[in-house]
């Protein structure tokens, strides 16, 4: 079963410099800085998409999100 703390997500400096991999619950845990990429849809009228995010995420569960997007591996 997957179990998104259990994410290995890559941690950089502040920098973007790599130190290292961990779990996502080590990286939030300690408020680690680590890479993530966003994608922001909109329409011909220039209206911006945006998503309810799923109840099971760490952080801000169940809330509006205008970012489609995740942590990079």
């Amino acid at each position: 079963m997957y179990t998104p703390g259990e994410e290995i997500v890559q941690i950089v400096d502040e920098h973007n410099r790599e130190l290292g991999e961990l779990p996502r619950r080590l990286m939030r845990e300690q408020r680690l800085i680590h890479r993530a990429s966003y994608i922001l849809v909109f329409n011909a009228v220039g209206e911006l998409f945006i998503q309810k995010r799923t109840t099971t995420k760490d952080v801000y569960p169940g809330y509006w999100d205008v970012a489609a997007g995740g942590v990079v591996q």
